[in-house]
């Protein structure tokens, strides 16, 4: 609702109806792989939830987001498979993607240049 009142006031329609098209693309993708893979039901609406957002900066801000957020947790899981090696214990199985999700958006908006 935020989003739809935002574009009425500023006249760009278009960012709207790109901005709609670009979450809803990936929130289908994301539940797909939610449906038949590992990914928890939560990652994938919050990053439906993130690309919706994102949207009207830009494609390049909304999926830079979502790349972003991966190469964080992938990091992150590096470091987690190191400290777990170090500490001799067994490391977790699963991990919460949502905080990397959001970190990615973060930077993305601080990084990524507005379309």
């Amino acid at each position: 609702m935020l989003l739809a009142s935002a574009a009425v006031c500023s006249g760009s329609a278009t960012r709207m109806v790109t901005s709609s098209i670009i979450g809803m693309f990936v929130l289908l993708v994301f539940a797909l792989i939610a449906v038949f893979g590992d990914l928890g039901g939560g990652d994938a609406k919050l990053a439906g939830l993130i690309a919706l957002c994102l949207g009207p900066l830009g494609w390049r801000s909304a999926l830079g987001a979502l790349l972003l957020g991966f190469v964080f947790a992938a990091s992150g899981v590096a470091l987690l498979a190191v400290s777990s090696f170090l500490r001799r214990r067994p490391r977790p199985r699963t991990i919460a993607l949502g905080p990397f999700l959001l970190a990615g958006a973060l930077a993305a908006v601080m990084l990524i240049p507005a379309a």
